[in-house]
């Protein structure tokens, strides 16, 4: 199982340090949520801060675009050579135009599909992509308990596609990662439960925790 850090929750002001810490700490990939305030309620990175994201990084990075447009931004980001885009079912609109762009880049597409989500509306989707990026929480904010029903959309998706990345994002600390872990998901993302700690007990947080479980 791989884990990937949500930077959402991270020290602003300190964040190529925050980027180091988690990266010693055996971190596989930083996540990176893209929001506009319209397809979600709340503002979040920016596309420019990306780059110097990724200018910093010595583990993959993944873009999750919680925005009503991402046409408009694809290619500026598809420019900085991330690992994965994700882009929302519930956002039909040129969807499959924007995952066959990312594709003939050489990104792998990733689906991410919300809590309400019925996964036999959106089969289509998830037969074309590379990773599924199932929200365990409603999308817009961090420090959210897990939506405990959503890990049987881990299941469900691999139903449809069997050679896909299952990715389970929102509510995961050392109790809850248990449970995605035994619900089979492959990539575990955990934002909030990171920086609640201080820099200097991440590691230990991160290693002990998390990964030797």
């Amino acid at each position: 199982m791989k884990i990937s850090a949500s930077l959402l929750s991270c020290d602003l002001l300190n964040i190529e340090s925050e980027i180091k810490i988690l990266t010693e700490a055996g971190i596989d990939s930083l996540h990176i949520d893209v929001m506009d305030g319209h397809f979600v309620p709340n503002l979040a990175f920016g596309i420019d801060i990306i780059k110097q994201i990724k200018r910093i990084s010595k583990v993959p990075i993944n873009v999750h675009m919680m925005i009503e447009n991402p046409e408009l931004f694809l290619d500026k980001i598809i420019g900085y050579d991330v690992n994965a885009i994700s882009l929302h079912a519930e956002n039909e609109h040129k969807l499959y135009d924007n995952f066959r762009k990312i594709k003939n880049s050489g990104i792998k597409t990733s689906l991410a599909i919300n809590p309400e989500t019925n996964i036999s509306d959106i089969t289509k989707y998830i037969e074309v992509a590379d990773q599924a990026l199932i929200m365990g929480v409603h999308p817009g904010f961090g420090g959210q308990s897990l939506i405990l029903p959503t890990l049987q959309k881990i299941e469900e998706v691999k139903k449809f596609n069997a050679t896909i990345e299952v990715a389970i994002d929102g509510g995961i600390n050392d109790k809850t990662f248990k449970l995605a872990r035994e619900a089979k998901a492959d990539i575990v993302i955990i934002g909030s439960y990171l920086f609640e700690k201080s820099s200097r007990d991440r590691l230990t947080c991160v290693k002990e925790k998390i990964l030797a479980l």
